[in-house]
């Protein structure tokens, strides 16, 4: 174990792993080593791997202070010693970590593309997002498909949300949209009977007022500003009218997909 631990080859995720794999009999030579390793293993790793060990000897505890551990890690340590935190706590926590760090990385990479304009990062994107998705993966591969040109794909996925997705409404509004581009038209064409049926959804907080109101507003509509201020109790809502009306302006390409599109960027 201290010939594992000292080896450089091996990472902290692996020193950790095998720390884990071994409790609860690491010896308090190990934990010293542990403590010492060159390179420094990461503490978050130590913490787990000392909970997996836990209950520890209270030589193994004082080594805490006495190695600078980080404060918030050594009361983990000291709350597992009281069966304060379990190995089922340690697992879902390195799983949440790990969808956590998944879901930044891919919408960098996402905003990171869209804003270069170099196709084959978008592409790339595009492939990261398909083969390893998280929660916002299809809203991202809309926008990724639309600066693709790519509407065939675009409208595969609007199809199969409108029957799936809890969010009905909002992707109603894509609909709206992706039918003209099919037909050749703009966002200027839709007509008088799809404005009144995007109107209630404008005029509501719910899954896709942004983009009907976005859309709206191009056409020359105006809409009042809405904050929701949270009381003890409960929240109110509070219309704030602007002073001045100003009519947003919009690019074709991003209504009414705008609101989704600059969450990316």
């Amino acid at each position: 174990m201290i010939q594992f631990i000292q080896d450089p080859n091996n990472d902290s995720y692996e020193v950790r792993n095998e720390l884990m794999l071994v409790a609860p009999s690491v010896t308090t030579a190990a934990w010293e080593e542990v403590f010492e390793r060159i390179p420094a293993m990461n503490p978050w790793h130590i913490a787990q791997a000392l909970i997996a060990n836990s209950p520890l000897q209270k030589v193994v505890l004082l080594m805490l202070p006495e190695y600078d551990f980080h404060p918030y890690y050594v009361a983990l340590v000291e709350d597992a010693q009281n069966e304060g935190t379990s190995m089922h706590d340690i697992y879902l926590s390195e799983i949440s970590h790990f969808e956590s760090s998944h879901s930044r990385a891919l919408s960098d990479l996402t905003r990171n593309a869209l804003r270069s304009a170099d196709t084959t990062a978008v592409i790339n994107a595009r492939t990261w997002h398909e083969e390893h998705p998280v929660s916002s993966s299809t809203e991202a591969l809309v926008a990724i498909c639309y600066a693709l040109g790519d509407t065939e794909r675009v409208r595969q996925i609007v199809d199969a949300e409108l029957i799936a997705s809890p969010y009905r409404d909002y992707w109603e509004v894509h609909d709206l949209y992706l039918t003209l581009l099919e037909n050749n038209e703009g966002p200027m064409d839709l007509g008088y009977s799809d404005q009144m049926s995007l109107l209630p959804l404008a005029l509501s907080h719910d899954h896709g007022s942004g983009e009907a109101q976005a859309w709206l507003t191009f056409l020359g509509g105006s809409f009042d500003d809405h904050v929701v201020l949270p009381t003890h109790n409960q929240q109110r809502r509070l219309s704030l009218r602007s002073a001045t009306q100003s009519r947003r302006r919009f690019s074709s390409m991003s209504i009414p997909i705008r609101a989704m599109v600059l969450w990316w960027l």
